[in-house]
């Protein structure tokens, strides 16, 4: 029957899963799957959301390697937020101590 697939017989919830482990199992369930590739065309002509379709895992429509730990940005968005570096001059003037130490005492003789 159709609905002895690996996802109607599996616990759902391990295909939108956070836990890396979880999406693994999913993804290894859906390698022997009769429907696997009509499910990752779906989910590709569909641009799910998110979750393992067709042994793949989905976020925001697009294949993805493995999801992003929570709270953890992604290169674009600290390229964004970061300040662009700005140039110091070439030549610093900063005064020795010894030379800060000469000019004092010129100053107060």
């Amino acid at each position: 029957s159709s609905f002895n697939l690996p996802c109607h017989t599996a616990d759902p919830e391990m295909y939108f899963s956070d836990d890396e482990l979880a999406v693994a199992e999913a993804k290894s369930l859906c390698g022997g799957c009769p429907v696997r590739t009509q499910c990752l065309e779906g989910a590709l002509s569909r641009q799910e959301p998110a979750g393992v379709w067709g042994g793949e895992l989905f976020e925001d429509g697009r294949i993805i390697a493995r999801k992003r730990k929570a709270g953890r940005p992604t290169a674009v968005e600290v390229a964004a937020r970061t300040a662009p570096i700005q140039q110091l001059p070439s030549q610093l003037e900063v005064a020795s101590p010894a030379s800060s130490q000469s000019e004092r005492e010129e100053s107060a003789a």
